[in-house]
């Protein structure tokens, strides 16, 4: 074994198995061939994929008892480990990225479609409280249909990470408190923040169960 190999086998070994590194080590000594480039591919297809060289070889019997020794030799050689190990990190920094991009995106939508809610409806409601006219309220969130804007409400504390504050655990009971009087006054006089009305609806549901 050259010293060029034994410095390869010596950044990997300890990430062989006893089995592996016996193969190799005898694979070696017998001064078998080296594998081929497109069977080299071939195969760390699989192993980047998290398949063991022994895998590899059941996969690849067709090479015989020599198999899992020439598996471990492109191993070794080609920085198998090294390589794998920087396309995991390249992966997992692309799904970190995408994620902060795809939240950001999700959590603008329905921030979009709450300060459109708020508008649309908050009109019509303060409308029919100045006026006592029903009509100037419809289409108005009332509620019948409270439930969906209250998950939109949910969906945004989530994508914020804002609905762990609201959680108290008490004996292994997840129990929820809300108080209309947290709430500033004058809320006519200017929109509704997203805390104050998750608070809003929540005393409204936890009053329509009483």
């Amino acid at each position: 074994m050259s010293e060029e190999n034994k410095t390869a086998i010596q950044k990997v070994e300890e990430f062989l198995t006893p089995r592996e590194l016996s193969a190799y080590r005898v694979y070696m000594k017998l001064g078998q061939p080296p594998m081929s480039p497109s069977l080299q591919a071939e195969l760390y297809n699989l192993f980047v994929q998290g398949y063991s060289c022994e895998s590899i070889a059941q996969l690849n019997h067709q090479f015989g008892n020599a198999s899992l020794g020439m598996i471990v030799r492109a191993r070794v050689e080609n920085d198998w480990d090294k390589k794998r190990a920087e396309y995991l990190d390249d992966l997992m920094g692309g799904v970190h990225l995408r994620l902060r991009q795809v939240t950001s995106e999700s959590f603008n939508f329905v921030a979009d479609l709450l300060t459109a809610a708020n508008k649309y409806h908050g009109e019509k409601i303060r409308r029919f409280i100045q006026k006592g006219d029903l009509t100037e309220a419809e289409n108005a969130i009332f509620a019948e249909n409270i439930s969906a804007y209250s998950k939109l409400v949910e969906l945004m504390l989530k994508l914020t990470g804002q609905e762990n504050n609201k959680r108290q655990t008490i004996g292994g009971v997840v129990e929820h408190k809300h108080t209309l009087e947290a709430l500033p006054s004058a809320l006519s006089n200017r929109p509704m923040t997203t805390e104050e009305a998750s608070l809003v609806l929540k005393a409204i549901e936890g009053k329509k169960k009483e």
